[in-house]
């Protein structure tokens, strides 16, 4: 029997009206390291290992007289927070570096806006001196995404930094954000990025519609860039009418080079030219400039108004790119050129060991399952193991591969990547790959009543009801292991806050379809309490079971301290 799915509301009667707490910020695999512990007295911390001297921030007002320090001297200084930072009702400054460090140490800044007139949208900024590092912090909550609104042509637009040439180092950062912006580059962590950037375990959730530039789930354009990007997650819905419009990256251009691996996309895509993974790919010069695409994954639908790919829509004719390990299961559909791989692609384009195992349509002629067109009739330079499913596909050109069907699809998937995103299976219809491991996404509380609280976990799937039960194992620290198993999954929860206001949380604010959670009782409310969290779903045969990523959650004195892999 499949899981049933209900509008909303409670799972088991487990299920409360619960107050959301700001520390609801696990994402997907990767959560930040449990916090580094300060005592009240202490204001600087020296991290032996790196030689460096970093300013503890504990307050938004704190955070914003050094960034208005006389000639910028702020920026000079490493940082790190002792806790949160909560900017509602308060001014919000960008936080500038200039070859420094800010240290979110696994803790959430949120509670602002960005709105800021004629200036770039951002959180960040970097100064061209040095290396400017930026880790282990979350920005906006599912619960409180940060809305910006960008209203100015030219302007380059994100909710970590917006344009910025620099030398930068970004790891370990999520984003909680809905994005409006009338023109500009826009991304879910960077707008336009020059200069060179390593940016590794980044997650952006949340949405961006644009109607000028390019648009891309973590980054808008990378021009002159050399990029070195690894293992981020796009779970947002990009829409960019008729622009470069892609998961990971909108457009690369200029002199930029780099790769891309392990990056997946699961949000939907619609725009001009448009991918799963990069939009468009026009280095301003050839052999110079390469450019590698690996183990890459697309789950989204991609929608276009002409070259449409699984994993690259435009490709520069004569540029040079690499493609090899990636694989498209999200449906293509274009008004011109689709192709689950690659629309427009390029005579030194090397494709090996890829697949595209999903329906793709566009016009008759420029479509393909794997490489819709190459300029002149010519061939990539390298077109080897090349796997597809013929779904709905209407055309074919000179690159082939070889024929599967989508069970063999499946287990070709499972076996080639489920160590990067999880188990698969095939949708509720049967005519789609989707994810199988649930994915643990946070937790709530209550206030503490009589030395006693609530707690909430919570936990998404992907668009598939081919279970016959999910729940939870949770282990309390020296007290044993609790089991709680339901049969029903929700599109969304409810919570209240102290003053009785309701809010909703969807599933797909948190990068999934259906939602399901467990309640404890009774959680005590003084002390240190550790829990052992892993969220599982039951195959329909009964037996096979699907387990999410097991988080260690920790609370003290009522107060939740931090998450981590188990």
């Amino acid at each position: 029997m499949k899981l049933r799915m209900k509008a909303l509301a409670f799972v088991l009667a487990l299920m409360c009206m619960i107050s959301m707490i700001p520390a609801f910020v696990v994402s997907a695999e990767e959560a930040a390291p449990l916090h580094i512990e300060f005592t009240p007295e202490q204001t600087e911390y020296y991290n032996a290992d790196e030689g460096k001297t970093y300013i503890i921030i504990r307050t938004p007002e704190q955070m914003n007289e050094y960034m208005a320090l006389p000639d910028k001297a702020g920026r000079n200084n490493n940082y790190i927070l002792a806790n949160d930072l909560d900017y509602t009702g308060k001014n919000f400054s960008a936080i500038c570096t200039a070859g420094t460090t800010f240290d979110g140490n696994g803790y959430a800044i949120y509670g602002f806006e960005l709105n800021p007139g004629n200036s770039d949208l951002r959180s960040f900024g970097a100064d061209n001196v040095g290396t400017n590092v930026l880790r282990n912090v979350t920005v906006g909550l599912p619960s409180a995404p940060i809305k910006a609104y960008a209203t100015v042509s030219g302007k380059s637009n994100g909710f970590i930094y917006g344009y910025s040439n620099a030398k930068h180092v970004v790891e370990n950062v999520t984003v909680y954000g809905v994005m409006e912006s009338t023109g500009g580059n826009c991304g879910g962590l960077f707008g336009n990025i020059k200069g060179t950037m390593t940016a590794k375990n980044c997650r952006f959730y949340g949405s961006i519609t644009n109607t000028g530039n390019p648009a891309g789930g973590i980054m808008g354009k990378a021009n002159a860039l050399t990029l070195t990007m690894e293992n981020c997650v796009n779970y947002g819905n990009i829409t960019n009418p008729s622009k470069d419009t892609g998961g990971i990256i909108g457009n690369v251009s200029g002199d930029s080079k780099g790769t891309v691996t392990g990056c997946v996309n699961f949000g939907n895509v619609n725009g001009g030219s448009t991918a799963g993974i990069i939009a468009s790919y026009n280095p301003s010069t050839n052999a110079t400039m390469t450019f590698t695409i690996s183990n890459c994954v697309n789950f989204g639908s991609v929608n276009g108004s002409s070259n449409t790919g699984g994993v690259l829509g435009y490709v520069g004719a004569g540029k040079y790119v690499t493609v090899e390990n990636c694989a498209n299961v999200g449906s293509i559909s274009s008004g011109g050129k689709a192709a689950g791989i690659a629309a427009m692609s390029s005579n030194q384009m090397k494709l090996d060991n890829c697949a595209s195992f999903a329906a793709v349509a566009g016009k008759d002629t420029e479509t393909n399952a794997l490489l819709a067109v190459i300029p002149d009739g010519q061939t990539p330079a390298q077109a080897t193991n090349l796997f597809y499913t013929p779904l709905t596909v209407t055309s074919t050109n000179t690159v082939t591969g070889t024929a599967k069907t989508l069970e063999e699809g499946l287990a070709y998937m499972n076996e080639k990547y489920a160590s990067l995103v999880g188990n698969m299976l095939l949708n509720s219809d049967g005519n789609g790959i989707v994810l199988a491991n649930p994915t643990f996404v946070g937790v709530q509380t209550s206030a503490a009543v009589e030395g006693k609280m609530k707690v909430r976990f919570v936990a998404t799937l992907g668009d598939t009801l081919r279970y016959s039960a999910v729940g939870f194992n949770v282990t309390l620290k020296d007290q044993g292991t609790v089991n709680k198993e339901c049969n029903s999954v929700y599109r969304k929860l409810l919570s209240t806050d102290a003053q009785g206001f309701t809010s909703e949380v969807s599933a797909s604010d948190l990068g999934g379809v259906y939602i399901f959670a467990l309640a404890i009782e009774n959680v005590p409310a003084e002390g240190e309490v550790v829990f052992t969290v892993t969220p599982y779903a039951k195959d329909l045969d009964g037996t096979t079971v699907y387990n999410g990523t097991s988080y260690e959650i920790t609370f003290n004195n009522g107060v939740y301290v931090g998450a981590a892999r188990a």
